[in-house]
């Protein structure tokens, strides 16, 4: 009797224990169940939102209908200034046609004139081309409303390369004339400008030049100075130019070059002030 209480009681416990096993499967699927839907609801929340985000950037709005009194003077973004520029490769254009060197020169560059001419030092130039290049600054501020956008441009100083051509229509001669402001050097004095070969030798280097080996020997104040009255007890300078010729390496043309570099002084006969500043300064650079 005793053993049939024991069977029986390990019988109800082995249901018990199946039951409580079943029970907590039961728990442990609902509760993955569960959080699988919390997941699912986040990311199919998350998606919503932002994909609304996205929807409402992507919206195109109407152009709004502006008149011309609307349009009001602004600057040129910083993109489109340009204060400065290089000179291209002088040297690759000679041989050329107008059109050839047009091409070779880039849309920087526009031809603006064309000319017949008689050059008494080279007989064999028979036309003389002038291309341009004319930057854009920063626009000045005119406030005014009829005006359109970019209008008040100004031009800043221009570079003029010249191209003589012989009468098959080829360049034989190129030289250029530029500020050195826009050319981007810095403000300094005539004497130390002059006073060290370093200078013509980078302008001949950003034209493409490779001079011949050449010894140079910075010049004396009165030899590239004019003064406004050379009689005067404060002699005040009126222009300040040098001229340095030399040659190059090549056997083809250019075998020569000459650099000039001028400082024109706002100076006046009738002021007595001893102060001056650079109204114009320049570089010329031909090739030969």
């Amino acid at each position: 009797m005793a053993n049939e209480n024991d069977t029986q009681a390990n019988t109800e416990m082995s249901e018990r224990e199946s039951q409580a096993r079943r029970t907590k499967i039961i728990l442990i699927s609902i509760i993955v169940l569960l959080i699988l839907a919390i997941a699912a609801l986040a990311v199919v929340s998350y998606n919503f939102i932002f994909m609304d985000k996205d929807n409402d950037a992507q919206v195109v709005k109407p152009i709004e209908d502006i008149s011309g009194s609307d349009v009001k003077d602004t600057e040129i973004p910083e993109a489109a200034r340009v204060k400065t520029t290089t000179i291209p490769d002088l040297v690759s254009c000679f041989g050329l046609t107008i059109t050839e060197a047009s091409a070779r020169l880039g849309v920087d560059y526009q031809l603006t004139k064309t000319e017949e001419v008689s050059d008494e030092e080279n007989t064999d130039i028979k036309q003389l081309a002038t291309f341009t290049y004319e930057p854009l600054t920063k626009s000045s501020n005119t406030n005014s409303a009829s005006s359109s956008t970019f209008g008040t441009r100004v031009k800043a100083e221009i570079l003029n390369i010249y191209a003589s051509l012989d009468e098959e229509g080829k360049i034989i001669e190129l030289y250029y004339v530029a500020s050195m402001d826009l050319l981007g050097y810095p403000t300094s004095d005539f004497a130390s400008l002059v006073g060290t070969v370093d200078t013509f030798k980078g302008i001949l280097k950003s034209a493409g030049i490779k001079a011949a080996d050449f010894t140079y020997q910075a010049p004396e104040v009165d030899a590239y100075t004019t003064y406004v009255d050379p009689d005067a007890e404060i002699k005040r300078v009126k222009k300040q130019s040098f001229t340095l010729p030399g040659k190059t390496t090549a056997e083809a043309a250019p075998t020569a070059w000459s650099i000039t570099i001028t400082y024109d002084y706002n100076a006046e006969t009738e002021t007595t002030t001893t102060v001056q500043t650079e109204s114009n300064r320049t570089i010329h650079l031909r090739l030969m």
